[in-house]
């Protein structure tokens, strides 16, 4: 499988959200599953209290791949073709990546339905000025590459002090299909 560039740009914010909230995180919802991103939110040393992560995956390709190589029981992995498939309640943290045309939606219908709302790929068109209004505090995490943001209605992350440092040779650890195999954890 062929990743695209920045493909793991977003790994930076989400293990400095794992060491600041990592502890009070408990649901997660991810729009567009990962082997980066999936993977971070099922280790029990970034996100020690994950109970549910049920990610909805766009390509058949992808969830193939993620269905393989995870086997966790805190794990529901869901296919779906049409946005109206997308049952999201409430948790703690939304993660928003994959399927783009479908982001800006997610965002307006659940942007009050979690505690943090991470959302990678901000510097595309797709996310659009409207985007920004649906929250109150918004932080943008701008390396060269990908831009991702965290966002809240709830939560002043604008204010954090946010050490997010990009390391390649981290990128790499993570995007290689060997590096986490996680399998059924007690």
């Amino acid at each position: 499988m062929k990743l695209a560039k920045g493909v793991a740009s977003h790994l930076p914010v989400l293990l400095e959200v794992g060491k600041i909230f990592g502890k009070e995180i408990k649901n997660i919802v991810e729009l567009g599953s990962g082997l980066v991103s999936t993977r971070l939110f099922l280790d029990k040393d970034y996100f020690p209290n994950v109970e549910k992560l049920t990610s909805y995956e766009f390509l058949q390709e992808w969830f193939d791949k993620l269905n393989e190589l995870i086997d966790d029981e805190r794990f529901d992995y869901r296919l779906y073709k049409d946005y109206e498939e997308i049952e999201v309640a409430t948790g703690d943290l939304l993660f928003v990546d994959g399927n783009r045309k479908h982001r800006n939606k997610v965002l307006r219908d659940f942007h009050n339905n979690f505690k943090l709302v991470i959302c990678h790929d901000i510097d595309l068109k797709w996310f659009t000025a409207n985007s920004r209004y649906y929250f109150k505090f918004m932080w943008e995490y701008t390396p060269p590459g990908r831009q991702t943001g965290v966002m809240s209605n709830f939560i002043d992350v604008g204010s954090i002090k946010w050490d997010c440092k990009t390391d390649k040779k981290l990128e790499k650890l993570w995007l290689s299909v060997e590096a986490k195999k996680l399998r059924r954890q007690k």
